[in-house]
């Protein structure tokens, strides 16, 4: 028994100084104990072009929208979108219902060829942009909270009546 301790202690002793560390990612911030990592704004950087077509809420924030806001304002967004993510939860059938309501969507409009989108299509089309269908299928995850929270909590608030849509017509033309 001691020899096989001395044995692997030696071995230990050997090898430990030839590994090193090597910083995989970093933390940026947490939101109520959920994480932000530096690897999320890079894909949220990545993400912009992808993120402009499927969220509701995007273009409000030109700077991130138009892809040169700063580290900051980026973990500000990514801060923000993380807090919404907690009060309007989805989980995965919601959001794979969505998506197959897109792809119903897509298919009752058959390609030139007569035929109809299918899974395999999309795949190759977000391929063809950079993008998985994993980053797909979160991005659409983020857009439903996104369109709660719009419909919960900011629908309900804003009221215009037929005179102001009116008084800004004339006014605007």
């Amino acid at each position: 028994m001691f020899e096989r301790f001395l044995l692997v202690s030696i071995f230990l002793t050997i090898f430990s100084g030839v590994s090193q560390a090597v910083l995989v990612d970093k933390v940026a911030a947490v939101v109520n104990s959920e994480v932000i990592l530096n690897s999320d704004i890079e894909r949220l950087r990545k993400t912009i072009n992808l993120r402009k077509q499927l969220d509701p809420l995007f273009g409000f924030n030109e700077e991130i929208a138009a892809g040169n806001a700063t580290r900051e304002k980026t973990l500000e967004f990514l801060i923000h979108e993380r807090l919404v993510a907690q009060t309007f939860p989805k989980d995965t059938k919601d959001v794979e219902a969505e998506i197959l309501t897109v792809r119903k969507n897509i298919g009752a409009r058959p390609d030139r060829q007569g035929r109809e989108y299918t899974e395999k299509d999309l795949k190759e089309l977000l391929a063809q942009e950079g993008y998985t269908i994993e980053e797909y299928f979160e991005l659409m995850k983020i857009c439903l909270q996104k369109r709660d929270l719009n419909d919960r909590e900011i629908r309900n608030r804003v009221s215009i009546s037929d005179d102001d849509t009116q008084n800004h017509f004339y006014n605007v033309t």
